[in-house]
């Protein structure tokens, strides 16, 4: 998968660091986590921000199934958006 050049950052996740990247090609998925090179991908625009917290899911806890990364994905992206308009 070919990346964005010079668009990635490093993230610890459980004791691994992981290069987070943004890819510039064509897909179906908007992100994917890769556990052999640990890179997780994601797909630039109005969804990179849910799809970040799915693939730091997947890294995190490997072993969860979609469903459950779903839901938990969805509730950390709401909880995340009502944290921010308190504006604290």
């Amino acid at each position: 998968m070919r990346g964005v050049p010079h668009k990635f950052f490093k993230l610890p996740v459980r004791g691994t660091i992981y290069t987070v990247r943004f890819r510039s090609v064509a897909s179906r998925l908007r992100g994917r986590a890769d556990f052999g090179p640990k890179i997780l991908w994601i797909l630039p625009g109005e969804s990179a921000e849910t799809t970040l917290i799915h693939e730091v899911l997947h890294a995190a806890l490997p072993d969860l199934d979609e469903s459950s990364v779903l839901e938990t994905e969805a509730a950390l992206y709401l909880a995340l958006q009502k944290f921010r308009r308190l504006k604290l």
